[in-house]
């Protein structure tokens, strides 16, 4: 399985300065250290579902929906 998305996804976290969210690592460290302090239900399916992908049990691509979701709940999605 791949540690890549076929498509980046682009996120404004903070400083308002889009950045490009390649894979479901990089997801998993946004979601830990700089995702938005409110958390829903789309923030921590997206860690559970990032998190296996990073093992190699789950599709990135399974992973890549589940980030947007937590980004459009979080009003973070660019």
């Amino acid at each position: 399985m791949s540690n890549k998305w076929n498509k980046a996804v682009s996120v404004r976290i903070g400083d308002g300065i889009s950045d490009a969210i390649g894979g479901p690592g990089e997801a998993f460290e946004a979601l830990n250290n700089r995702w938005p302090a409110e958390h829903g239900p789309h923030y921590v399916e997206a860690k559970r579902l990032c998190s296996m992908a990073v093992g190699g049990t789950l599709s990135a691509e399974i992973a890549r929906e589940a980030f947007i979701g937590a980004a459009i709940e979080a009003c973070v999605l660019a």
